[in-house]
């Protein structure tokens, strides 16, 4: 049972993660009749941003979290001012190569900020981890999973029904060997 409701859990926040950007799309393409392909590297850069924040500047998961979308928010605004509007009047095929040419780019300014290879940031990840109990056993659920299943959803549990999940459990951080179960 334990196994299931850990997947349940990862499956909400999978399916959240791609409803927002299908309505990112969406409504980016309903507005200014652009193919946005750089879009998913907008949700990357956010992950970097919202990962860096937490590791180097140590912010709490929820500030990196306002600090991502303020960032992504300029970065969209940049876009949008310094390439599509002087595009405004061009043939919609230079839309599309320009929408290619950020994603290009960003995926190029990610791999020489942060690199191309594998790292571990476990640290930063656990520290917005909690336990989480489930009968008598107590399995770690990250704490931002919940938060993006609660929010995307639009759920009706409030946030301090949420957090009292999480007081039942002594909030020890997993040993290395649990790291790669969840």
């Amino acid at each position: 049972m334990e196994l299931f409701i850990q997947q349940l859990i990862n499956g909400l926040t999978v399916g959240s993660v791609y409803s927002l950007v299908a309505l990112g799309l969406t409504l980016v393409y309903g507005i200014l009749h652009i193919p946005n392909f750089a879009h998913g590297a907008l949700y990357m850069m956010g992950g970097y941003v919202t990962l860096t924040a937490m590791s180097q500047a140590g912010l709490p998961y929820g500030l990196a979290i306002v600090v991502s979308m303020v960032v992504v928010g300029l970065l969209g605004v940049l876009m949008e001012r310094l390439v599509f509007y002087p595009l405004r009047d061009a043939p919609p095929l230079h839309d599309k190569i320009a929408a290619i040419g950020i994603l290009l780019f960003l995926e190029a300014f990610a791999q020489f900020v942060w690199g191309g290879g594998l790292s571990n940031d476990a640290d930063a990840i656990w520290e917005c981890c909690h336990c989480f109990r489930l009968d008598t056993h107590c399995s770690t659920h990250p704490h931002h999973r919940i938060h993006c299943c609660h929010h995307d959803a639009a759920l009706p549990l409030p946030e301090k029904d949420i957090h009292r999940c999480f007081d039942h459990c002594d909030g020890a951080k997993p040993r290395r060997s649990e790291l790669s179960r969840h």
